[in-house]
């Protein structure tokens, strides 16, 4: 699931020998500070919080990896700096 381009954080969510990866990327064309959330609900649970600082190259953010284990939901909620707040969601539902 991609974010719209005038988004500096996107989430990618993929299936890999029966794991779940999830893959926090930003970029921006002028450097800022992001902070963001990602909340993981289902037969495993997690929340991770981070912070940093992107620019104009793609950056790794965080990576998040669990049993692919029905029913499951990834939120990624972000704050940009100077932008407004926004919330992306997986599901298992919606991956296939």
């Amino acid at each position: 699931m991609a974010a719209p381009s005038n988004r500096a954080v996107d989430m990618t969510v993929t299936r890999d020998n029966n794991m779940v990866v999830v893959n926090v990327v930003g970029r921006s064309e002028t450097p800022k500070s992001v902070s963001f959330t990602i909340d993981v609900e289902g037969a495993s649970t997690t929340r991770n919080l981070a912070r940093g600082t992107i620019g104009p190259d793609s950056k790794t953010l965080s990576v998040v990896r669990f049993a692919d284990i029905a029913p499951w939901r990834v939120t990624l909620d972000v704050d940009e700096q100077g932008a407004d707040h926004y919330t992306l969601h997986v599901s298992d539902k919606t991956l296939d």
